[in-house]
């Protein structure tokens, strides 16, 4: 691993990509994290950075937000968890090529709003979102993007949700405790099945 900054990146075995996290024992006090689209070591390789790292920037909750870069594929596991809580807003500008969000990533984000899920997404884990409680509206428009169970547990804000058109279930505990202003959900025609408590305390 090499250091640049407030950042730690590690090289992925046998490729030219790196991921990212911050550095050890770095607080982040009113940083607005913009993470590259490439680093050097020093020498004259450049790495792509394609990953955040599991847990990268957890119980960061004095950071005001983050800018993830369009190379970035895959978001760790509660690599976001607790972070920007000590916050007014958590900013999160996620980049064009997301394709995977993983368990928890942002779970218990309290002050993120707003967020935008690229075209590109195709897998949100469990409890990726649980528990973000400003957050207003979350859009999913891959088609084809899969919802792991919990995903939006416990948003009290959230006001209008849209899923992806080809899903065909509803996971375990969705939308649970989702019950202070939800005003519409778009369920896809192909549904055949809702899990349990997939809307539970979900109030009209």
């Amino acid at each position: 691993p090499f250091t640049i900054g407030s950042l730690t990146y590690t090289i992925i075995s046998g490729t030219n990509n790196v991921k990212v996290k911050k550095k050890q024992n770095e607080n982040l006090n009113d940083i607005h994290v913009v993470i590259p689209d490439s680093v050097t070591n020093g020498s004259n390789t450049y790495y792509t950075v394609t990953e955040i790292e599991n847990q990268a920037f957890q119980h960061s909750s004095n950071m005001s937000g983050v800018t993830i870069p369009n190379t970035v594929t895959t978001i760790g596991e509660y690599a976001f968890e607790n972070a920007g809580n000590n916050k007014t807003e958590f900013v999160v500008n996620m980049g064009s090529g997301v394709k995977t969000i993983k368990t928890g990533a942002f779970k218990n984000c309290q002050k993120l709003k707003y967020i935008r899920i690229p075209s590109t997404c195709t897998s949100i884990g469990e409890r990726a979102f649980e528990d973000c409680q400003s957050l207003v509206e979350m859009h999913i428009p891959n088609p084809d993007c899969t919802l792991g169970a919990y995903a939006f547990a416990k948003c009290r804000n959230l006001q209008a949700v849209t899923l992806p058109n080809n899903i065909t279930s509803i996971p375990e505990g969705l939308l649970m405790n989702c019950d202070n202003n939800l005003r519409e959900i778009i369920i896809p025609d192909r549904v055949t099945s809702i899990g349990s408590q997939a809307f539970a305390q979900v109030h009209d």
